[in-house]
């Protein structure tokens, strides 16, 4: 009977000790904390439920608004050859006519013309090939009319060429902006593109080089601008404000309150400013409930260094 007894006591003694070992064990998530609703109050925690937004996916890169000088010599080295290619080649058809006609024309100055034609398409070739390395083979211009157009444009402030390097190739632009280096919130100005095209590779610059058309007055000549270009489909984000997001680790952070009084510090991306907030992809859902102010305090009570 003493047998018996002392095995069950011992049988109730190992529950008891794995008992306490689970109790010992068991902590809370990490980078998480829990409040009582009074210290919730003292620390001013507020939170807001994350609202959806729709959005599309961003590359942002750095620009310069291009010297009209630039378009101007362009234009007149291209007018320049094209003046000569048509004068010459008019030269060259009247000789050749006459020549066939025998009319005071000698073979002599028959080939004058001719080789003075082929110069001439040679140095109209060279200027288009000229400018295509500057401004790339997608140019908005097709003629010399379109080019003197656009450059009168410019000239009166009412268009700009901002030269953009991207850190991707971009498809199918739904959406090009430029606005100035600093510029920041709803009151950031502006511009959006009008046509964009390919640029000329640049083994200097580490991206994909671009031209962007401003119609109406933009940016001034020489002014370097961000530039953000979004493009593909659009996807559903939490847009979540500035003063949610802190920072910690090497990291950009957020708390959402997942039950009451109970917040879990979880890692976003910034990468989508939107007015005076972020639309974030990955790690909080719409109606999620986010802290919008007091996250500072959560993250000292968290890390215990409250004091």
């Amino acid at each position: 009977m003493k047998a018996i007894v002392m095995s069950g006591c011992l049988a109730l003694a190992v529950v008891s000790a794995s008992r306490a070992a689970d109790e010992d064990s068991f902590s809370a998530p990490d980078r998480s904390v829990t409040l009582e609703a009074p210290a919730r109050a003292n620390l001013g925690i507020a939170v807001a439920a994350a609202t959806a937004q729709s959005v599309k996916v961003e590359t942002r890169g750095l620009g310069q608004v291009q010297s009209l000088d630039l378009l101007g010599q362009t234009d007149a080295e291209l007018s320049i050859a094209e003046s000569a290619f048509r004068a010459s080649q008019a030269a060259a058809a009247r000789s050749q006519g006459m020549f066939k006609a025998d009319i005071g024309v000698s073979r002599q100055v028959l080939e004058q013309a001719e080789h003075q034609a082929a110069t001439d398409a040679a140095q109209l070739a060279l200027a288009q090939r000229k400018a295509q390395a500057a401004w790339g083979r997608d140019a908005p211009w097709k003629d010399a009319a379109q080019r003197r157009a656009l450059t009168a444009r410019i000239a009166a402030g009412e268009a700009a060429i901002v030269r953009a390097v991207l850190p991707s190739a971009l498809g199918p632009m739904a959406d090009v902006r430029v606005e100035r280096l600093g510029a920041r919130g709803r009151d950031a100005e502006q511009w959006k593109a009008k046509t964009a095209w390919t640029g000329p590779a640049d083994p200097t610059a580490p991206g994909h080089v671009y031209y962007l058309l401003i119609e109406g007055a933009g940016p001034a000549e020489g002014e370097r601008v961000r530039v953000i270009a979004a493009a593909g489909e659009a996807q559903t984000g939490a847009y979540v404000p500035a003063a949610a997001v802190i920072i910690a680790e090497g990291a950009t952070w957020l708390y959402i309150e997942t039950q009451p009084n109970y917040f879990v510090r979880q890692a976003v991306d910034i990468g989508l400013p939107r007015g005076e907030g972020y639309v974030i992809l990955h790690g909080v859902s719409p109606g999620e409930k986010v802290v919008t102010a007091g996250a500072a305090h959560l993250l000292a009570r968290e890390t215990g260094k409250e004091d």
